[in-house]
């Protein structure tokens, strides 16, 4: 996929993409990271792009493995030695 192609097909999927990764991470700064992430992503993956049936769900689907990924980095750990005993 040449940049023109690449310019013309992914970014107008941007606002969506965007309103997308704000429900799923509950802020705009946040969701704008995952964005930028995700569209550098494929642009790094361009040429396997043109063998895609749909570039634009297989952007939403990425988009939402990197908020999952980047939701499960935020969730908080317990140690389990400071768990009380059963």
């Amino acid at each position: 996929m040449r940049q023109d192609q690449f310019l013309n097909r992914i970014i107008p999927l941007q606002p969506r993409l965007q309103l997308v990764a704000e429900r799923l991470l509950g802020s705009a700064q946040a969701a704008e990271d995952a964005v930028q992430d995700v569209v550098m992503d494929l642009w790094q993956r361009r040429k396997e792009l043109e063998r895609v049936a749909s570039v634009e769900a297989y952007a939403m689907q990425a988009l939402k493995f990197h908020c999952v990924s980047e939701l499960r980095r935020r969730r908080p750990t317990v140690d389990i030695e400071s768990l009380p005993d059963m």
